[in-house]
Formats: structure tokens, C-alpha cells, sequence
């Protein structure tokens, strides 16, 4: 088979979303101001997001990219937003203990909940829903080590159904 049969005919490798906001590389760069507060390189979500606070503190910032504002990696997230680590809390805590492993889950609590309001205060037009989560297992033992995970972070332990081996 072919790489080109895989994808469907109406195939783009661009975001939908880049439809609404299109951006035009044929258009002069924007002149940079002769004088800010603060220059934050990156104009992607944490760029963005910390240049939105320093403002919101009053402070003149500049943000400066090397594309157009959401043509990177921020634009390519599939628009999910979570309270999630590659570590899970499990081996965290092993490694560095229970107090640091809660207080690592407690801050991306904190930026979660923080992001959320931002999105709610701010009437940003993102389509955001609480949906929650699903982890797959392929055997017992992930399963197991997906619920001892979740317990001491604060969250609920909410697995259904069971793990079956499929042979």
C-alpha cells in the first residue's frame, strides 16, 4: 500500500483551525517596539500565557517568534488540556517520596485550574469541555499501576470494569 492511500482525499497537513486565521508569510514583519519590560521568546501557549499575566500586572511585554503566532508546536496539541505527567505518581513517589510526588500533582492541579479560569474569565472562544480521561491497559499490571497511580494525588480512583486477557 501506498503512503498516499492511507489519507483521505480531503487530507490537509494543516489545522483546521489555521482556515480562520490565516496567515499571510507574504506580509512585512510586524516592526519590533524600540522598548519593552519584557521580551519573551516563544510565542506559543506558555509564551503567550505568561506575556498575558505580565501585562495583566501592567508591565509592557513583547513577544517574539520565529513563525506566526500558534504555527508551532502549540497549534499541534489537538487542543487537549489536562492535569498530566509522563511520570507517573506512582513512580514518582518512589523516587523522590510522597511529599514531593503530591506536591508535583498539586501544581499541575493548580496550572489545570488556573487555565481553566483564564478560559472561563476571559470568555475565550476554544470550544473547551470537561470530558475526562481514558487510559488503556493491554494487561493486568498496568491497570493495577494506573489506579495505585491516582490514589494520593487527590483524585478520585474511578476504574471500571475489569482487565481481560485476550488470547
Amino acid at each position: 500500500m501506498s503512503a498516499a492511500a492511507i489519507f483521505t482525499v480531503d487530507f490537509k497537513e494543516t489545522p483546521y483551525w489555521w482556515e480562520a486565521v490565516a496567515c499571510s508569510h507574504d506580509d512585512a514583519p510586524t516592526p519590533h517596539p524600540e522598548r519593552a519590560d519584557v521580551a519573551i521568546v516563544g510565542g506559543g501557549l506558555t509564551g503567550v500565557a505568561a506575556a498575558w499575566e505580565l501585562v495583566r500586572g501592567g508591565r509592557d511585554v513583547v513577544v517574539l517568534d520565529a513563525v506566526e503566532p500558534g504555527e508551532g508546536a502549540s497549534s499541534r496539541n489537538a487542543g487537549m488540556l489536562g492535569r498530566h505527567s509522563k511520570h507517573a505518581f506512582i513512580d514518582l513517589m518512589a523516587a523522590q517520596g510522597l511529599d514531593t510526588a503530591r506536591a508535583f500533582f498539586g501544581e499541575l492541579r493548580e496550572i489545570y485550574d488556573a487555565a481553566v479560569r483564564r478560559i472561563q474569565d476571559e470568555r475565550l472562544d476554544c470550544d473547551f469541555r470537561k470530558c475526562g480521561r481514558f487510559v488503556g491497559a493491554l494487561s493486568p499490571a498496568p491497570s493495577r499501576q494506573a489506579g495505585e497511580g491516582v490514589r494520593g494525588t487527590g483524585s478520585p480512583s474511578r476504574r471500571r470494569g475489569r482487565v481481560r486477557r485476550r488470547v
